[in-house]
């Protein structure tokens, strides 16, 4: 069950990713997977003949190569935006608590936030969300449910999700942005703190490389002029 589950995540992730194209879906399928496709079914029969010095199952996994990119492909899309929009999150939330205390109405503030060129990604995501307000008359909390679902990243996607939450409660913008501010601080904190972990690690992994090389070379030298055994085949 477990390995099903997973299994149908990784399908629901693919599936999502096709959606973040800015190809329209029948139109990727149809100039780009199927020729592909046909593509690598003719590697697979004329790979082996061309190329027989090489053992079947890497001109198999080369042919299969083209297919298996452009299957991929919108994944590593997602993966890009993902990234650009984790990066850009701090400043965006900082941004909007700001704009939050200035009396402006809602959706005019996430106006303001679509219309910003300092954002490479974020910026495009709140027009999004911006654009079904505007276009289906719905308020932001159903928009923002609706964007939760189909972002690329999950943490944009947790915002939406406690966005519609607390404005559906009655809460307000202000008060939900404070609180997300402080929750956005403590997850970098905590983000930044691991990765300094990390690299303590590799300094100390790079240390130990050094030494272990230093003892081998050092042993290389010593050890043929005691023994009489050719260094060359000690090396």
């Amino acid at each position: 069950m477990k390995v099903m589950s997973e299994n149908e995540g990784i399908t629901k992730g693919i599936k999502d990713s096709f959606l973040l194209l800015d190809t329209p879906l029948k139109t990727y399928v149809l100039y780009y997977i199927v020729p592909s496709f046909i593509l690598s079914i003719s590697l697979i029969f004329i790979l082996p003949r061309l190329l027989f010095f090489i053992p079947v199952f890497p001109s198999i996994a080369l042919s299969v190569l083209p297919f298996a990119s452009t299957i991929l492909y919108p994944l590593v899309i997602k993966s890009r935006r993902s990234i650009q929009i984790e990066s850009e999150f701090p400043m965006f939330v900082t941004q909007i608590t700001v704009l939050s205390y200035t009396n402006t109405n809602r959706i005019d503030i996430f106006r303001q936030i679509s219309k910003n060129d300092n954002y490479d990604r974020i910026n495009d995501e709140i027009a999004e969300l911006v654009s079904i307000v505007d276009t289906f008359n719905i308020s932001i909390d159903d928009a923002a449910r609706r964007r939760a679902k189909i972002v690329s990243s999950d943490l944009m996607s947790d915002f939406y999700e406690k966005l519609a939450y607390n404005l559906s409660s009655g809460n307000t913008l202000n008060d939900f942005l404070i609180s997300e501010q402080e929750s956005v601080k403590e997850m970098y904190a905590a983000r930044y703190e691991a990765r300094l972990s990390n690299l303590e690690s590799v300094g100390e992994l790079f240390l130990s490389a050094n030494m272990g090389s230093a003892f081998l070379l050092v042993f290389g030298i010593v050890s043929p002029l005691l023994t009489g055994i050719n260094a060359q085949t000690l090396v």
